[in-house]
């Protein structure tokens, strides 16, 4: 490596600005990158050097990501060669005192060199020029393949769509190492400005609006609706997306999310309280005083709003009904008792559960919680001590006097609208 190189090297180091400790503030998980891009930079993909140099750029400690207005100021140039191409970067150089500091030089793209579009002699000649020390021609053809390259680097960019998520990720992590208020305007208007497959994601789910995810908050935090993440959204936007929800599509989100087996039983039947109005019953007299009259008159009370009711047709004895077919049951497990205390109603998964479960279902089912216990693992009951959580009746509490053989499965959880819903 020549002086000129060492020093264009000591040049980009200079420009990216990038320390160890700034490297680990933001996560981006890329030590050794940044100094093979520096002194190797022809073993880069293009579009892979374009993604790194715009990652690595927002790591700088003095970038503003509100005051700039390119995230990446970069010059192209097409390497003026009439030899076979071995890589698609020939070159990553600095500028210094330049508005671009970078320059790239490209061998697959331009209108003259190895890939030019013009004829062979063009490229001789600007190669000719540039053996007599004069650069005006080749200059002047670097003002059309620096615009055509970068409409080829923003195009590549835009189909690539994990390119434009990841500096998402990271330009969040920034935003949240800033301040509540930062992060909050991050999330709600530049996330899905930046991330647009993100975004689409969420359309397709339904929650493409922010203010179905988050409260409307003017200044502050953001407030959840759910304890539900938007990436959880983004990652089962397939099944959430289906007009049709079944039972195996619930246990996929379930079982993927929480990592425990899940079976989801249908037509769990239940009882079903009957309004007054709709009870059948016979007629009943009540008692009234008429204006003026000393005594009460006997007279038939008013009839309820339905029809009367007929044997065989609309007539229930009671008042209640059992009903199958408006509820399900989520059964996880088995599962050992540290994680079975977590799907108990007070448990730090019981309400993503219950919330995740309602996303799903919609509003039209009612559904109940049978978290399984592994039999090996059902605690003894006894009074005192601290080792584990407190005994609650229904809950975590078995009378035995031997370990229990078999999965026990008893507990089952009615899970509220409230909960469900998020309010």
């Amino acid at each position: 490596m020549g002086t000129e190189d060492r020093q264009s090297d000591a040049g980009l180091s200079q420009w990216l600005g990038v320390t160890p400790t700034s490297r680990a503030a933001v996560h981006t998980g890329l030590p050794g990158l940044d100094h093979l891009l520096r002194e190797e930079p022809y073993r880069f993909e293009f579009f892979a050097a374009m993604h790194l140099l715009t990652r690595i750029r927002l790591m700088r400690p003095d970038f503003d990501l509100d005051g700039q207005a390119e995230l990446l100021p970069i010059r192209f140039r097409a390497h003026q060669s009439l030899a076979f191409p071995p890589s698609e970067i020939h070159d990553l150089r600095v500028l210094p005192n330049s508005k671009r500091p970078i320059e790239m030089l490209v061998t697959f793209f331009g209108l003259t060199g190895p890939m030019g579009a013009l004829p062979r002699h063009y490229t001789e000649i600007v190669m000719e020029r540039i053996r007599k020390r004069d650069h005006v021609l080749r200059d002047f053809l670097d003002l059309f393949n620096h615009r055509l390259i970068m409409l080829f680097a923003e195009a590549g960019h835009k189909y690539r769509f994990w390119f434009s998520y990841e500096q998402a990720v990271q330009i969040g992590r920034i935003r949240k190492t800033q301040g509540s208020q930062k992060f909050r305007g991050f999330v709600l208007e530049d996330r899905p400005r930046i991330d647009h497959v993100s975004q689409n994601l969420l359309d397709l789910v339904g929650l493409g609006n922010s203010l179905q995810r988050y409260k409307d908050i003017v200044r502050g935090a953001l407030a959840n609706r759910v304890d539900i993440a938007d990436e959880t959204f983004r990652h089962y936007a397939g099944l959430l997306s289906q007009s049709h929800r079944s039972g195996l599509g619930l246990e996929q989100i379930l079982s993927g999310y929480f990592a425990t087996p899940v079976k989801i039983q249908q037509f769990v039947g239940q009882w079903l309280q009957l309004p007054a109005e709709y009870r059948t019953g016979l007629p009943i007299r009540e008692e009234i005083i008429a204006p003026g009259a000393s005594k009460p008159t006997t007279v038939p009370k008013a009839p309820v709003a339905h029809a009367a009711p007929r044997l065989g047709q609309n007539t229930v004895i009671g008042s209640r009904i059992w009903e199958v077919q408006g509820k399900f049951r989520v059964t996880l497990g088995p599962l050992t008792y540290q994680r079975f205390l977590d799907y108990l109603p007070v448990g730090n998964a019981f309400r993503k559960l219950a919330q995740l479960t309602r996303i799903y279902v919609r509003g039209g089912f009612d559904f109940d919680v049978q978290p399984t216990l592994l039999g090996h693992e059902v605690p003894w009951c006894r009074l005192g001590g601290n080792e584990t959580p407190g005994a609650r009746l229904g809950w975590n509490t078995w009378i035995r006097n031997e370990p229990f053989r078999k999965p026990v499965d008893d507990a089952v959880f009615q899970v509220e609208n409230k909960v469900s819903f998020g309010s």
